[in-house]
């Protein structure tokens, strides 16, 4: 039964509906469908950076298609968002699997994902890591989380590709990563190690300037723990 729309950003109105056989946790007791795969497709974008970034490593078989996916012609870009969703329901498949913390894939349809909800029984989405104001303790345990997710990643041959404070949900005291479309393979993708090591200085800046202190890894260590994770240092 769905229970009304939630906004997100630039994945517009989310259905939420009760229900969640398949992923088998315990808090998580609704769904959001995330509707528009597209996003950054039509703009050449994600956030501020060009999709031909991201694209770079995803190779498909067939030149045809290839060659579509280049000129960005409409057949082309229809590819590349159905590209862009089945990659992210495939890495979110892994990491589940792997038990890092990410919503859980329950369908995709063509450019459209149906994930686990992360959030309240009654429909409130759990906020980003940049909408609270987490000290001490708190953020300490929610710097260690992020850090055992991102060597997890590292570790798979991952880096998220577009991590910010913008990408993290905090869920009680739990951390989320989301918004993965773009996940990078740091073997396949020329730029990988770009992209891991900004990851990681969007996030040491974020904590620092929260006044996080005296943790292991320090947060301007993050970068170089993870390169050592995915066996590129």
């Amino acid at each position: 039964m769905l229970r009304g729309p939630v906004p997100l950003g630039r994945e517009q109105a989310i259905p939420v509906g009760a229900g969640h056989a398949a992923a088998q946790q315990e808090d998580a007791g609704l769904l959001a469908g995330l509707q528009d795969a597209e996003f950054g497709v039509d703009g050449r974008e994600v956030g501020d950076k060009p999709v031909r970034e991201y694209l770079e490593g995803r190779r498909v078989r067939e030149s045809r298609v290839n060659r579509a996916i280049a000129a960005r012609s409409a057949a082309g870009r229809a590819m590349i968002s159905t590209q862009w969703a089945s990659a992210e329901f495939a890495a979110l498949s892994q990491l589940c699997a792997a038990g890092l913390p990410v919503p859980y894939p329950v369908q995709i349809l063509q450019t459209e994902l149906l994930l686990e909800f992360i959030g309240e029984p009654d429909g409130t989405a759990a906020p980003r890591l940049a909408e609270i104001r987490p000290a001490g303790a708190e953020l300490a345990s929610l710097w260690d989380q992020l850090v055992a997710a991102l060597c997890g990643l590292a570790r798979l041959g991952y880096a998220h590709g577009d991590l910010s404070a913008y990408n993290l949900l905090v869920h009680g005291s739990r951390l989320v990563m989301i918004d993965m479309p773009q996940i990078v393979d740091l073997i396949a993708n020329p730029r990988g190690v770009e992209f891991l090591t900004r990851d990681s200085a969007n996030v040491a800046r974020w904590f620092t300037a929260r006044g996080l202190t005296a943790v292991t890894p320090a947060p301007a260590d993050l970068a170089g723990l993870l390169l050592a994770e995915a066996r590129l240092s």
